[in-house]
């Protein structure tokens, strides 16, 4: 973070010299002014017009000053606004490059979480930290300019009030430490109560909610949770409100030992003088404050910086490397004794996996659910990478960035982001060829998807929290849409994880008949339980408990297979049921 703030005060030192400039006299001269004026009150020769021509000077210039740091401060904060939002696109930046798998890791993702508040606030967090370091050094030079003006007079009074002023470090950093020893958990909470609020606003939960009563246990358990923000609240409270009277009652004490020392000295020291010395003090006691309460501050945030940072930094960062995906007319992938276990977590999802297979294979997976099919798929494609072994393609180990250039994939969840349907689809439409958009024309044409009785084009929004005009596909337009994403990917071997179960009959065999076009330029991945995808692979990867049931054709598995058959005949009543 000490660089981040640098490059800050690096990049605006022009703007900061003026404003501390402008910040200092402003805030001197004001706390000087009375007992000045007292002082040329007391001056038996000073005549009306003279004193009212000093006066006025004098106030033009705090007038001046404070209106120049005004504007100043006010244009500081848009330039910590805009070193913010460079600093959430590296951390978005940084977030898409650590591994996929890590996503699926709570500690992780709390983290995430947290950092993204940490960059989000416009007073806290990383714009916080810029503010106070922009305020700390006026502040500082303040203090040492007040502490001068009384200490020419009475250090005892300096002494003393930075001895009593200086605990309001110890009760700050106390508060701060709350903070730092609760701030993953009250952020956990946060994110469990944010989900029973968006489950409760959200109308896809709504029908499930009255369909079945369940208000009583969603309130429970909100109930539950909001209890226990509360509490980590009513704590921070109740210690704040102790430290609050402790720092009161320093403060007082302060005040009251140094009027006792000027009312001492009131036969040595003019009424100008001491009405001067107290204004200082004034100044040096709030000034000191705030510094201390600043470097709280920026202990409390740097420690969370580097929380949120390292976490990110040591998430398995990953880089591209397109040199790998030189050849996708045909390629040979190859699992070597590869096992995968979730981060956090021992259990062994998928467990010494030994297989090859090439691109122009038309291969299915089948399994039940729990097996470990769809992370077979995530390992396959880049998503994850294994944490025992080795996945090679043309005999090359590569990283998970590498392998995301062979495949485009189609996963049950997968989704459209908020654009037009040219963006889902090509990502780029600068050099999209003519041939891309008819080909994504002729689907439109004939899955009939269509908005407001005119087919869709590529132009067509989707998205409704960004347009009013958008067009909401149904869940079986929006997986055509999704099929056709990774049909129009070039050369890549495809991957469907149940790519017709928004599907109904009839458009699961439009599908299919697509594929068996599709499979004369490539090959592709099917995970299905549906009867239909026996007809259009050449070889299953059956799948059981983690591990490599059998691989082979349907014909050889439904000889010598018992439970390939047994899953078959699941299958088989499962589709004949749903064509009734």
């Amino acid at each position: 973070m000490k660089k981040k703030i640098k490059y800050f005060f690096k990049q605006n030192i022009c703007i900061l010299l003026i404003f501390y400039l402008a910040f200092i006299i402003a805030y001197f001269l004001d706390s000087y002014s009375f007992g000045y004026i007292l002082s040329l009150l007391e001056e038996k020769n000073m005549n009306f017009t003279k004193f009212t021509g000093i006066i006025l000077l004098f106030y033009a210039i705090i007038f001046i000053c404070k209106f120049m740091s005004d504007i100043l401060g006010q244009k500081i904060v848009y330039l910590a606004f805009k070193s913010r939002m460079e600093q959430v696109q590296s951390l978005v930046d940084k977030t898409y490059k650590s591994k996929y798998q890590y996503f699926e890791d709570n500690n992780f993702m709390s983290t995430l979480n947290r950092a993204i508040d940490f960059f989000g606030g416009d007073n806290i967090g990383y714009q916080g930290v810029i503010i106070d370091m922009v305020y700390l050094f006026p502040y500082l030079f303040l203090v040492i300019i007040s502490g001068v003006t009384i200490g020419k007079n009475n250090i005892f009074i300096v002494l003393l009030t930075l001895i009593l002023t200086g605990l309001s470090f110890p009760i700050k950093q106390k508060l701060n430490d709350f903070d730092i020893d609760t701030d993953l958990e009250n952020g956990q909470i946060g994110e469990k109560l944010e989900y029973f609020q968006e489950i409760t606003t959200d109308n896809s939960y709504g029908k499930d909610i009255r369909t079945f009563g369940l208000k009583p246990i969603i309130l429970e358990r909100y109930e539950e949770l909001a209890k226990a923000a509360k509490d980590i609240i009513n704590r921070r409270t109740n210690l704040a409100t102790v430290l609050a009277i402790l720092s009161l009652l320093i403060e007082v004490l302060n005040d009251g030992l140094v009027l006792y020392i000027l009312y001492l000295s009131r036969n040595e020291l003019s009424l100008a003088l001491i009405f001067l010395i107290f204004s200082m003090y004034i100044l040096l006691k709030t000034m000191f404050k705030k510094v201390l309460e600043t470097l709280a501050d920026l202990n409390k945030n740097a420690k969370l910086f580097t929380d949120y940072d390292s976490t990110l930094d040591n998430s398995g960062q990953e880089y591209n490397d397109s040199q790998m995906a030189n050849n996708l007319e045909g390629f040979d992938i190859e699992f070597k004794n590869v096992s995968f276990a979730y981060p956090g977590s021992e259990d062994i999802v998928l467990d010494n996996l030994n297989f090859n297979i090439n691109s122009q294979d038309k291969l299915g997976i089948i399994g039940e659910n729990g097996a470990g099919k769809t992370t077979l798929i995530k390992l396959l494609i880049g998503l994850f990478d294994p944490s025992e072994g080795k996945i090679l393609i043309n005999n090359k180990p590569t990283t998970a960035d590498q392998r995301l250039e062979y495949f485009s994939s189609v996963f049950q969840n997968s989704l459209l982001f908020a654009g037009s349907i040219g963006d889902n689809l090509f990502f780029n439409e600068d050099n999209l060829a003519s041939d891309k958009v008819e080909y994504a024309r002729s689907y439109f044409a004939e899955n009939t998807l269509k908005k407001d009785g005119q087919l869709i084009d590529l132009s067509t929004n989707i998205g409704q929290d960004f347009y009013d005009d958008a067009f909401k596909p149904s869940g079986g337009q929006e997986q055509l849409l999704l099929i056709l994403r990774a049909l129009v990917q070039d050369a890549r071997m495809l991957v469907l994880d149940e790519p017709t179960s928004a599907l109904d009959p009839s458009k699961e065999i439009e599908f299919y008949e697509r594929i068996e076009k599709e499979s004369k330029e490539r090959g592709f991945i099917v995970i299905s339980h549906r009867l239909a995808v026996s007809n259009i692979v050449d070889k299953v990867i059956v799948i059981k408990d983690h591990k490599i049931e059998d691989i082979g054709g349907h014909d050889e598995l439904i000889k010598r297979s018992d439970y390939y058959r047994h899953l078959r005949d699941l299958a088989s009543s499962m589709y004949e049921s749903e064509a009734k």
